[in-house]
């Protein structure tokens, strides 16, 4: 469970990158693997399976606060922690993808961290990465940010899209530019526009998100950086839509009912337990959870695996997932006049 003992999912996450920080720190002072393994398992163990993607980005991202003789010292850690099978290299693969699309915000703290991060992507085969690993990496490190030209043609597919409420022409439009590393944009955009239009909108960009999921238009990690992008910015989105904090609920619970995010989503983002978002993930979960889904995490999200765990109460007499996800869609209200949730 993510709460065995009430404590909120998003302390027992700080709890857990607390305990893997400091195991890391003395392992930049020692270089002792086998025993930061040993933490490592330490904590999974205390803490949950669930927060496995979290340790690469950890460990990555305070190893480029290092001197170079530390960071020398990840890619055999890393090499060590998946031989060994404290990790699985598609968690090494999520974790180095995640800090390649901030890239452009840890430059901030870290001026070089784009080559740094480089050098431990070009040496990613030795922990198991596939050569299509390593090209995506690189494409996304080198390249995270979405440039203007990008983004306006984001907004002006959205635009059409909001007048036609055409969803295949939104699809074919986005896998023309041959940009999938930008798919969260794609997402924030959408979502953002329909925010700051009216809640009719917001229910045909719910279903846009579920038709771009069921084409695999756009990949699961970018799905899940689209909407923590929104939650991170709330704060502000909310100075100019009053009600952001609702639509943002509703869009979440849409797009987890229809798969287009796995119930993983509501641990595994990264908020601060006092940011506006972290509400919006809490009053999620109530919802789900109030409705009968079981928002304990089956795999995550990043992985690209399931996105539906459902309670037996709550489906009983309910047999194929359509039906689980229509009875769930209709207790949430979203079916109502159309909305949110078929894929």
């Amino acid at each position: 469970s993510s709460n065995r003992d009430g404590t909120s999912s998003a302390h027992l996450r700080i709890l857990f990158k607390k305990s893997v920080s400091e195991a890391a720190r003395e392992y930049f002072q020692s270089f002792e693997k086998v025993e930061l393994g040993r933490r490592v398992l330490a904590a999974l163990d205390i803490f949950g399976n669930s927060l496995r993607p979290e340790v690469t980005k950890i460990i990555v991202r305070l190893g480029l606060d290092q001197k170079e003789v530390c960071r020398k010292q990840l890619v055999p850690l890393f090499e060590y922690l998946t031989t060994e099978r404290v990790l699985r290299p598609i968690e090494v693969f999520n974790g180095l993808y995640y800090l390649s699309q901030q890239i452009d915000d840890v430059i901030m703290d870290v001026p070089d961290a784009r080559r740094m991060l480089g050098e431990i992507v070009n040496a990613s085969s030795k922990f198991g990465l596939s050569p299509k690993q390593l090209r995506q990496l690189s494409t996304v490190a080198m390249n995270s940010k979405p440039t203007r030209r990008v983004k306006d043609r984001f907004g002006q597919i959205i635009r059409e899209f909001l007048a036609s409420n055409d969803v295949k022409e939104v699809a074919r439009s986005f896998i023309e530019m041959k940009a999938p590393h930008f798919g969260h944009q794609l997402i924030k955009t959408a979502l953002s526009m329909a925010m700051d239009r009216s809640r009719k909108d917001l229910v045909k960009v719910n279903k846009l998100v579920a038709d771009l999921h069921s084409r695999k238009a756009v990949k699961p990690q970018e799905m899940f950086q689209g909407f923590e992008k929104l939650l991170q910015i709330l704060e502000e989105l909310s100075m100019d839509v009053p009600d952001a904090s609702d639509q943002l609920e509703e869009a979440i619970t849409s797009a987890i009912v229809c798969g287009a995010l796995d119930s993983s989503f509501l641990r595994n983002v990264h908020l601060l337990d006092r940011d506006k978002g972290f509400e919006v993930i809490e009053s999620v979960r109530r919802r789900l959870e109030d409705t009968g889904f079981n928002t304990t995490p089956s795999s995550s999200v990043l992985s690209g695996g399931g996105g539906f765990d459902f309670k037996n109460s709550s489906s009983k007499g309910i047999h194929s997932i359509q039906q689980q996800r229509q009875h769930l869609a209709s207790s949430l209200g979203e079916a109502k006049g159309g909305g949110g949730g078929g894929g």
